[in-house]
Parts: structure tokens; C-alpha cells; sequence
């Protein structure tokens, strides 16, 4: 006998895991066919859809749900998180890690890890300061006990660079598995990249190169397609003195395209050089001169949605969701 059910009921998404969805938790779509196997049956290869588990998993959710990532909790919260941690983890306990699995961004959802803690309260503390989504990125899928794993931090200042995005601190390491669930880490740069400056600073940077006009409103929300355009007149190799002082900037504007003569400015360069932005801090060890800077890392628990993890040695658990692929 064949049923076709959702791999969670719809009922059961919007009655017992409304926090998972606004977690991000992606909840598995509801277009797979689940079979029910009868009891005189030969054999049952099917998957069965392991209520208690995603029950524990929900738990877990909800424990972390109003501790702002770790950083408010009472010791009754933190034990409550770690008693669901702990009841989600026996699920998994002693399978070795898949790679392929592994592989993707994950959302941080909570941590006791006192190197993280310490940047939300900065935040905290400092009211400029903004600290957005933290995730973890594996690049692992072709690999069989190797891979590279990227700590990607969101942050902002406000009123100076975008909301929560304005800029990414991207720390990179090299991993290997060691053991069934055991991975190394080799820390091998640090990275700052991708800044994004606020309206309010494009308003008044941008005066300096745009005439005062209908067009220049449309130029500037096109801002970031012109600079890739400009880009070729800030890096040219041209002496000074040949540098041209104005360049064509052809852009679209709704359905028509239009070419708008710009004052080249060292403005542009001041918007172009932050955009393209990038420093990188080298912090492996390449020629052993300097300590290797890593760690050891339990994979605790993992599946298609959740992924848990303990830093051996006291450094903190961590509690991350499956995200939408991140480009770094």
C-alpha cells in the first residue's frame, strides 16, 4: 500500500514548528512520497519520518529562541539548551560525519563560544556598532577527509555603511577529519571585504560628482553598476596627466538606455576603492615560522537541516541551521 505524505504535515508546520520557519530552519518540502509499510511485509526500505526527533529538534529551537544568539541567558536557559543540545545529539551519536552532507552554509542560532559572544556584546555596548548574521561555510563536497571551512561575520556601522550588511569579516581555515566526528582546524587568513556604504554617506559623497538633476537621482540608484564601469578609468595605467576627466557611464533606466556624461572625481575613487575594498591578514603557518593557530571541533550532531557542534577544550557549543548558499 502506497500514501503520499508530506514529509511534515502542513498542520504540524503551522501548529508545532512555527519558531523552526522563523528561525530559518528550512523545513523539508512537502513533495516527497513516504510510503507506509504493512506488517507482513518482506522488507521496508523506505524513510520514515522520525517525529521524535524533529520534536527534540523544535525543543532545541525554541530553547535558544530569546537568548540573542547566546548572549542573554539566565543559568536556567543555559542549561535548558544544553539538556535539548544533548537529547538531539543522541540521535546522531557515533555515525561519522558526511562531508557531502556537511557541505553548505549553515546560520548560527546560538553559542556559548566567548571569542563570538564577545563581538555580539560589542555590539551591544557600542551604539554604532552592528553585528548581523554570523554563518559557517563548508567547501567539502568533493573531498573524502578534507575541506575548507569559512566563519563569515556581518557587520555595520551605522549611518556609514548598509544595515546589519555593511561589511564582512570572512576568517578561513583548512580541515581535516580525524576521526569518526572529530575535525582539525588550520586557520589560514583573515579577510575584510565587501563594503557597502550607507545612502545617507552616498548623499554626500555623491554631490561632489553628479549634476542636480532627475538624472542624477537615476545615476545614483545605478551607482553600483557605474562603478564596475567606472572601474577601468580608477585602475588605468595612463599617466596623470592623460587621464581623462570625464567618463561616459552607460546605464539603464527603466526600458531605455541612456549615457550620461560624469565628472570623473576623486570621489568616484573614494566610492570605487571601498566597494572593491579588500584586506587580507595571513594568520597559517607557511613556512613554520610562526605556531599553527586551529582547533579541535566536534561534530556532534548533523542531517540536512540542523548542524551541532562542541570546540573541544571548553570552547563553546554552537547551534546552526541550513541557509541559503552564501557567495564569499
Amino acid at each position: 500500500m502506497e500514501v503520499t505524505l508530506p514529509l511534515l504535515p502542513y498542520s504540524l508546520v503551522r501548529t508545532k514548528f512555527p519558531l523552526a520557519k522563523s528561525l530559518g530552519y528550512l523545513i523539508p518540502k512537502a513533495t516527497k512520497k513516504w510510503h507506509l509499510c504493512l506488517a507482513n511485509s518482506a522488507t521496508c526500505t523506505a524513510p520514515v519520518i522520525d517525529y521524535e526527533l524533529e520534536n527534540k529538534k523544535h525543543d532545541l529551537l525554541r530553547a535558544v529562541q530569546d537568548t540573542q544568539r547566546g548572549l542573554n541567558t539566565t543559568e536556567d536557559q543555559r542549561l535548558a539548551v544544553e539538556e535539548a543540545l544533548v537529547a538531539v545529539e543522541g540521535f546522531d551519536a557515533g555515525a561519522p560525519v558526511d562531508l557531502v552532507q556537511l557541505d553548505g552554509t549553515w546560520r548560527l542560532q546560538y553559542t556559548t563560544a566567548a571569542d563570538v559572544l564577545v563581538l555580539f556584546d560589542g555590539a551591544a555596548r557600542l551604539p554604532l556598532l552592528q553585528v548581523g548574521q554570523i554563518f559557517q561555510k563548508f567547501e567539502c563536497r568533493d573531498r573524502s577527509d578534507e575541506g575548507i571551512v569559512r566563519n563569515v561575520i556581518k557587520w555595520s556601522i551605522d549611518n556609514i555603511l548598509e544595515e546589519q550588511d555593511g561589511a564582512t569579516l570572512v576568517v578561513t581555515a583548512k580541515f581535516s577529519v580525524v576521526s569518526q566526528r572529530n575535525i582539525q582546524l588550520e586557520f589560514d587568513e583573515v579577510s575584510l571585504q565587501d563594503i557597502k556604504i550607507s545612502e545617507e554617506l552616498q548623499a554626500v559623497i555623491a554631490p561632489a560628482i553628479l549634476p542636480r538633476s532627475f538624472i542624477s537621482l537615476q545615476v545614483l540608484t545605478k551607482f553600483p553598476q557605474c562603478l564596475s564601469i567606472i572601474r577601468f578609468t580608477a585602475s588605468s595605467s595612463l599617466p596623470p596627466s592623460d587621464i581623462p576627466t570625464r567618463t561616459l557611464v552607460h546605464y539603464a533606466s527603466g526600458s531605455m538606455p541612456q549615457d550620461v556624461d560624469i565628472p570623473y572625481d576623486d570621489s568616484v575613487q573614494i566610492l570605487q576603492f571601498l566597494r572593491g575594498f579588500k584586506a587580507q591578514i595571513p594568520i597559517g603557518n607557511p613556512n613554520g615560522r610562526r605556531q599553527t593557530i586551529g582547533g579541535l571541533y566536534y561534530l556532534s550532531y548533523l542531517d540536512d537541516y540542523m548542524l551541532l557542534g562542541r570546540s573541544v577544550g571548553g570552547g563553546g557549543v554552537f547551534v546552526f541551521t541550513r541557509a541559503q548558499p552564501l557567495i564569499v
